[in-house]
């Protein structure tokens, strides 16, 4: 059965493997994995920051779906997993998917088997946040989405 697209309100999906630690600083992470991160926030730098953190974002629109961010993910990190694997227990691993849809009617995300066995290999907590906003925020949303002219 075909649903109309104007029936789902807008989507958006944000999803990164996030690195905390509050001893290795995040340079060292971008050496040993041999992996340049989308952002970094140092131990400190803000009130509340206790640890650095170590970001990879997919880098692609916003409106992509999650597989599309996930399967661009494993594509950079699964030639990694060794160097991953190798780092100290102490490295808090996280994937971070943020949801964002102005309804919370079709509040939703889903993986295939594959991604689930990529991410169990990875060895990290997966976290799934939802947000519902105003219609306000999804025009705001939607011309970041947009690519600049």
């Amino acid at each position: 059965m075909d649903c109309e697209p104007a029936l789902f309100p807008p989507r958006y999906v944000f999803i990164s493997f996030v690195l905390y630690s509050a001893e290795i600083h995040p340079e060292k992470l971008t050496q040993r994995l041999d992996i340049q991160p989308t952002s970094v926030t140092l131990k400190g730098s803000r009130p509340g920051i206790k640890s650095h953190v170590w970001n990879l974002g997919s880098g692609l629109p916003n409106d992509a779906d999650e597989e599309e961010h996930i399967s661009l993910l494993r594509s950079i990190l699964e030639p990694k997993l060794e160097r991953i694997d190798s780092l100290p227990e102490e490295v808090e691993r996280q994937m971070r998917c943020a949801i964002y849809q102005e309804s919370e009617v079709g509040t939703g995300f889903g993986f295939d088997v594959e991604a689930f066995q990529f991410l169990a290999r990875l060895k990290i907590k997966l976290i799934v946040e939802f947000y519902t906003f105003a219609p306000y925020s999804v025009r705001k949303l939607r011309k970041t989405a947009e690519p600049a002219e």
